[in-house]
């Protein structure tokens, strides 16, 4: 369903290709009663359509991209980017554990030094909630405007595929499933149809066809995954107008 409302310019600035892949397809669903257009910020769209892998993308990239906008804020901040005269929301996607890396291995000299900032799990979000903040300082704003939509999947956005996808696994069963690091290892051995990942490498072609899929069982990953519903929440209170209907349930 879509309204009568002209299409929610978004703009995407992501760690990799293959999150592409999935968001896209992923906001377009859950917005679904408005048309969406997409712009791809980070990665440039010619380097992640052209390009896949864990290779070709990475939080050091996209710390890069948040220093670069920064520089061109206007005297209210990132509010008054330049960005946002052509875009109606920004979405930010980190993987949660990059709270636990650092900036030497980014190979980035940065003196506020504010990496690692992983907390206690759980809550998973004591540690997403310190990542979000990381990164408004990378874009040299204390706070979120209003048009800014993070998206932070704990640990990482392969979680999210893993409970959409596979909701037999028994990494399931257990409560703290935000809290275990490496679903890659879960997908890499999963049957080769299908598979996301293989020797280490994220196949991006399957994360494209698989990601309607997601979306269709994305019920069950907000079952699973506090910030995923935290994500959808917050996707459609900002995209949300005084017109427009409800969000889906």
């Amino acid at each position: 369903m879509t309204s009568d409302l002209p299409a929610l310019r978004v703009a995407l600035a992501v760690e990799g290709a293959t999150d592409y892949a999935i968001l896209e397809t992923l906001i377009a669903r859950l917005i679904d009663w408005r048309a969406t257009t997409f712009s791809y910020l980070q990665p440039e769209s010619s380097a992640a359509f052209e390009l896949g892998g864990y290779a070709q993308g990475g939080w050091s990239f996209l710390y890069r991209w948040c220093r670069a906008t920064a520089e061109l804020n206007g005297p209210n901040g990132l509010e008054d980017n330049f960005l946002f005269l052509n875009h109606d929301v920004l979405v930010v996607q980190i993987d949660a554990d990059v709270a636990r890396s650092n900036y030497r291995a980014g190979h980035i000299e940065d003196p506020a030094d504010d990496l690692p900032c992983a907390q206690p799990c759980p809550p998973v979000s004591d540690t997403t909630d310190a990542l979000r903040k990381v990164v408004l300082r990378w874009l040299n704003t204390p706070h979120s405007p209003p048009r800014l939509v993070f998206c932070v999947p704990a640990q990482c956005l392969e979680t999210w595929l893993l409970a959409g996808l596979y909701p037999t696994d028994r990494n399931l069963q257990f409560p703290d499933l935000e809290c275990r690091p490496c679903p890659q290892r879960q997908l890499a051995n999963k049957p080769k149809p299908g598979r996301l990942i293989n020797s280490n490498t994220k196949n991006r072609p399957v994360y494209q066809q698989r990601a309607r899929e997601l979306a269709d069982q994305w019920p069950c990953v907000t079952r699973h995954c506090v910030e995923a519903l935290r994500f959808e929440q917050d996707l459609i209170s900002t995209t949300r107008g005084p017109s427009t209907p409800p969000s889906p349930t």
